[in-house]
């Protein structure tokens, strides 16, 4: 009976011969988005609406429905998880990264510091070693 060690160690440097080949014989590489300036009818006017409309309304919603308050909680190491789910911290990080990349090309002073002052309160929120998790930071014993 073959060992299959061999194969699948041929069938792995195979492919990333080919994928090297693939990169030198491609002709289109990847602009770094700061860089891409867009002035057309279609585009801007939604990522004027996602600066001036979305990240903002998120941002509220992350208050008015308490997500804000578990990390402000969690760094206080007190009180009683405020949401329903215990993966409502996810919503905090993907709109501070909306953010982050509006204000890239849209510099905003009050939005960056809305931000910043978002960063340290999820900072704040973290464990000694780093962890992250509001819900068990609250209230270890009953994490979820």
């Amino acid at each position: 009976m073959l060992s299959t060690k061999p194969f699948l160690f041929a069938l792995g440097l195979g492919a990333s011969f080919a994928a090297q080949a693939q990169k030198m014989d491609y002709p289109i590489q990847a602009v770094p988005f700061t860089q891409v300036k867009l002035t057309d009818n279609f585009w801007l006017p939604r990522l004027k609406t996602n600066t001036d409309v979305t990240i903002p309304a998120s941002f509220a919603r992350c208050e008015s429905t308490n997500r804000v308050k578990n990390f402000e909680m969690a760094a206080a190491k007190s009180g009683k998880f405020a949401t329903v789910f215990p993966f409502d911290d996810t919503d905090i990080y993907k709109t501070i990264e909306g953010a982050s990349y509006s204000l890239s090309v849209y510099p905003d002073k009050k939005l960056e510091t809305y931000v910043d002052e978002l960063i340290t309160k999820v900072g704040a929120a973290q464990e000694p070693d780093g962890y992250l998790y509001t819900a068990r930071t609250i209230d270890p014993a009953h994490p979820h």
